[in-house]
């Protein structure tokens, strides 16, 4: 009887157990899952255990309660690895391309318009009216020369010395042509704007102009970049180092009626300097999609050189003269786009719109009028370039 008792209580027991494992809300580290709900009770939700929880201790957490993240922190191994070596052969367009990048490779194509860089070639005026030739009275559009959308490119590098920093080499090269004409019936003519005003005694106006203009710049730049702050969606990268400049602008004008009539100019700036920058992007793991943006700045000591040149085809050798002088130009750079990143990071493509100022520059339509006016004083100015960049990008 006291057998039949003990063995009694034990199966109850046993019972009572394998019920409470069953409704028990927490989560089943002992027991059986939980295979139904009870009216008001609460489902099981798994409980994810993060990085704070396991530093310091050893005690037993169960497999897929512990986030990829809090896994990576507590055991000291980069996020996306287990162990800090690929489980696979860590190519590009595997899943297992999980070991830091030691190579980073891309182009950019550009598509950018120079702004506040027009230049005013000619205006119509009639020439049966005697006028003041100092303020002509202008009968039509004036034939201006007014640079529009043309591509470039920027190419560049950078290897990862550690897992954090990096140095590399970019080179940006633009270049932007436009050329414009006019012509006109007598007794209407053209009146040149670009000529100088000391040389009224040769023939002033004429039937027919043409002029090109061209705006070409290219930078070199040579980075360092450690990453500020970044994780597995995120990445704010800080970038500094030297660069060097040079931009030209050359100015071409013909003019003809009974004679011809030509004006040149060159101004070239070369200098160099440093380079400061932020790039920042975002992303998401399960579709891609990234969100970028860059900004950087350009302090530039340099030298501008400008020729001027006028002639006709008696005397092709009016006005001759040149200029130079030092300055320091200051190039503000901002750029934001959106873009698709592969699961293991290897490949990148981005699309945005940017944004370029040039600052304390000369342009041509200002060195024409210092030699027209003899003042070649505090010639300051700026000029701006936007539009479209798509970049390419291989990490290996």
């Amino acid at each position: 009887m006291k057998t039949k008792t003990l063995l009694a209580v034990g199966i109850s027991l046993a019972l009572v157990g394998m019920g409470w494992a069953q409704q028990w809300p927490m989560s089943p580290v002992i027991g059986y899952g939980q295979p139904m709900v009870y009216p008001l009770q609460q489902a099981y939700m798994p409980m994810v255990v993060q990085a704070d929880q396991l530093a310091g201790g050893t005690g037993f957490v169960p497999a897929g309660l512990v986030s990829e993240e809090a896994a990576d922190v507590a055991t000291g191994t980069e996020p996306g690895s287990s162990d800090g070596q690929c489980s696979g052969d860590g190519s590009c367009g595997s899943p297992d391309c999980c070991c830091g990048p030691v190579w980073t490779v891309y182009a950019d194509f550009l598509y950018l318009r120079p702004r506040n860089k027009e230049l005013a070639l000619v205006a119509p005026i009639d020439g049966a009216e005697v006028q003041d030739p100092s303020y002509p009275i202008q009968i039509g559009p004036i034939g201006v020369l007014d640079p529009d959308f043309e591509p470039g490119f920027r190419v560049g590098f950078y290897r990862w010395i550690n897992e954090s920093a990096s140095i590399g080499a970019e080179y940006t090269w633009f270049e932007s042509q436009t050329e414009t004409s006019a012509a006109i019936s007598a007794p209407n003519v053209l009146r040149s704007l670009v000529r100088h005003p000391g040389t009224a005694a040769a023939p002033s106006d004429f039937l027919q102009a043409w002029g090109g203009y061209d705006i070409d710049f290219q930078i070199i730049d040579i980075n360092y970049r450690v990453s500020l702050w970044s994780g597995v969606r995120h990445d704010v990268t800080l970038v500094a180092g030297g660069t060097y400049v040079n931009e030209t602008q050359t100015f071409l004008s013909r003019f003809e009626d009974s004679g011809v009539e030509t004006v040149n100019t060159d101004l070239v700036f070369d200098g160099g300097g440093i380079r400061v920058g932020l790039e920042a992007e975002r992303h998401s793991l399960r579709t891609g999609l990234t969100a970028y943006g860059r900004a950087s700045a350009r302090f530039v000591g340099g030298e501008f050189r400008g020729t001027y040149l006028q002639g006709t085809g008696t005397d092709p050798v009016i006005v001759n003269t040149r200029w130079s002088a030092g300055r320091v130009v200051s190039i503000l750079d901002i750029e934001l786009g959106l873009g698709w990143v592969s699961s293991n990071g290897c490949l990148r493509f981005t699309a945005g719109y940017m944004f370029s100022g040039w600052f304390n520059t000369v342009n041509t339509d200002e060195w024409i009028q210092a030699v027209q006016n003899n003042n070649f004083v505090g010639l300051s100015d700026s000029l701006a370039f936007d539009g479209l960049v798509g970049r390419v990008e291989a990490r290996w």
